[in-house]
C-alpha cells in the first residue's frame, strides 16, 4: 500500500495540500522523498492567482530539491482536475478554495491526501493558536485537518498606497485613522496635488473607508440568527458615504471618479497626479517597476475611532475587567439560559451580577466598550449579548507596538 506524506495550505482564495510517498513518488513509481545529499526533495504545484510575472513564467526549477509547477489561475481546476486524473500526482499541490473544492475532484475523500493533524501538533502548535477554528474547518474533512490555511489577521488582501515622498514633504506620518486619513489629505492637496486620493468607477476599491467603518459590502454578520450584509447598518453606512461626499466637496478625489475606467485610474497614478490609492497589495512592485517615485504601503485597516477613545475607555479598572473577563467568559460568569458564552457572548444582567453594581452602571460600561469598538453585540430574542472584538483587540495592539 501507497504511504502518504503531505503538507497543505488554504484560505478563502489560495490554498495548498499535499500528497506524496515515503521512497515512491504519487502514481509513477519514480524516486521521491529523499535526494542524493540527504536532503528531503518533493514536486509542487502553484496557482500563479494571476500574478502577470508568474503567468510568463515556465514551469521554476529553483535548482533545489523543490520543484515547482505554476498552474494558470484561470485554468486551475481544469488542471488540478487532470494532474489528480493522471499517474503523476505530484507530492504538494496548491488549492484554490477548500479541501473539498472543485478542483480537488474529491480527491480527499477518496484518500489520496494525509491527515495532519498530528504533525501539526507536534511541530506547528503555535501556528494552531494563531489560526482561528473556522479556517480550519475550511481545510478540514470528517473532522481531520487536510491544508493549512493560508489566514490573514488583516480582512482585507488590499493596501492603502502612500506616497513616501509627498508624506515626507508635508510632514505627516502614514495615517492610521480616518481623521489622520483627511489630515493627510488635505496636506496634499494644499502642496498641489491634484487627487490626494485615487478613485475609480463603481467605488473598486473602496476599502480604506467602508472598512474603517465595517460596512464593506463583501462581508456579513449575523444578527438576531439572521445573515445579513454589513452594509446594512443604515448608521455607519451613511457614516462612511457622506465621509466620501466630504471628499469629493473638497477636491481630494477625480470628479469624474464615477466614470473612471481602470486604464485612466494606472495612469493618473503613474503620472504622478495621485498622493494614496487603494489596491491589492501585490501591485506595489509593478508600480514601483514603472515609476520613479517613492511608494508604500499600509493595510488597508483604519481604526474608526482615535486611539484615545480606547485608551479612555479602558482607563476605568471596572471596564478593563469586563474587556478580561469576557476573554474567558465561562471561567467568571454564571451560565444564561443555555448560551454559548464564548461564542455569542455575556447579557447585562451577567455583567451586573460580576461587578456587584447596578444594571445601569453596568449597561454603561458596556455602551463605552461598544462605542470604542472593543466589544461587539448580537440580539437574541429580547437579550443582547456582548462579546469581545478580537480583530479591533488585535489592531490596538500592533498600533501600540509599532507606535508607542
Amino acid at each position: 500500500m501507497r504511504k502518504k506524506w503531505g503538507l497543505a495550505m488554504m484560505s478563502a482564495l489560495i490554498a495548498v495540500a499535499s500528497v506524496g510517498c515515503n521512497g515512491t513518488k504519487a502514481g509513477d513509481g519514480g524516486e521521491s522523498g529523499v535526494a542524493a545529499d540527504g536532503k528531503l526533495s518533493f514536486t509542487m504545484s502553484m496557482a500563479t492567482s494571476g500574478n502577470k510575472h508568474a503567468e510568463r513564467s515556465k514551469d521554476v526549477n529553483t535548482n533545489t530539491d523543490i520543484q515547482l509547477t505554476m498552474f494558470p489561475f484561470k485554468d486551475f481546476d481544469s488542471k488540478m482536475t487532470l494532474m489528480l486524473a493522471s499517474s503523476d500526482i505530484l507530492d504538494v499541490v496548491q488549492i484554490v478554495g477548500g479541501a473539498t473544492s472543485r478542483g480537488m475532484s474529491g480527491s480527499v475523500e477518496a484518500g489520496v491526501f494525509m491527515p495532519l493533524d498530528d504533525l501539526l501538533k507536534e511541530h506547528a502548535p503555535n501556528l494552531m493558536k494563531s489560526v482561528p477554528e473556522a479556517a480550519w474547518q475550511e481545510t478540514s474533512v470528517d473532522g481531520n485537518i487536510y491544508g493549512i490555511p493560508a489566514w490573514l489577521s488583516n480582512p482585507s488582501r488590499r493596501a492603502l498606497f502612500v506616497r513616501t515622498d509627498l508624506l515626507e514633504k508635508i510632514g505627516l506620518q502614514p495615517p492610521k485613522t480616518v481623521d489622520e486619513f483627511l489630515e493627510v489629505m488635505r496636506a496634499m492637496k494644499k502642496e498641489g496635488v491634484e487627487f490626494p486620493y485615487q478613485m475609480r468607477e463603481n467605488f473598486k476599491y473602496a476599502d480604506t473607508i467602508l472598512g474603517a467603518f465595517d460596512v464593506l459590502p463583501s462581508q456579513i454578520e449575523l444578527q438576531n440568527g439572521e445573515v445579513v450584509p454589513k452594509f446594512f447598518d443604515v448608521e455607519n453606512m451613511t457614516t462612511a458615504l457622506e465621509t466620501y461626499k466630504m471628499m469629493y466637496d473638497e477636491g481630494m478625489i477625480p470628479k469624474d471618479f464615477a466614470t473612471l475606467t481602470s486604464s485612466d485610474y494606472g495612469k493618473n497614478i503613474e503620472s504622478g497626479k495621485s498622493g494614496m490609492w487603494s489596491e491589492n497589495a501585490q501591485a506595489l512592485a509593478d508600480y514601483r517597476s514603472k515609476t520613479t517615485i517613492d511608494i508604500s504601503i499600509i493595510p488597508d485597516i483604519m481604526i474608526r475611532m482615535k486611539p484615545i477613545e480606547v485608551f479612555k475607555a479602558l482607563s476605568n479598572e471596572s471596564r478593563l475587567e469586563i474587556l478580561q473577563w469576557l476573554k474567558e467568559p465561562e471561567q467568571y460568569f454564571t451560565p444564561h439560559e443555555g448560551i454559548d458564552m464564548r461564542e455569542i457572548g455575556v447579557c447585562v444582567s451577567q455583567v451586573t451580577e460580576k461587578l456587584n453594581m447596578t444594571q445601569s452602571t453596568a449597561s454603561q460600561y458596556l455602551s463605552i466598550l461598544h462605542r470604542a469598538g472593543l466589544i461587539k453585540t448580537e440580539r437574541l430574542g429580547k437579550f443582547t449579548y456582548y462579546k469581545r472584538d478580537e480583530e479591533v483587540i488585535r489592531e490596538i495592539g500592533e498600533y501600540l507596538k509599532q507606535e508607542i
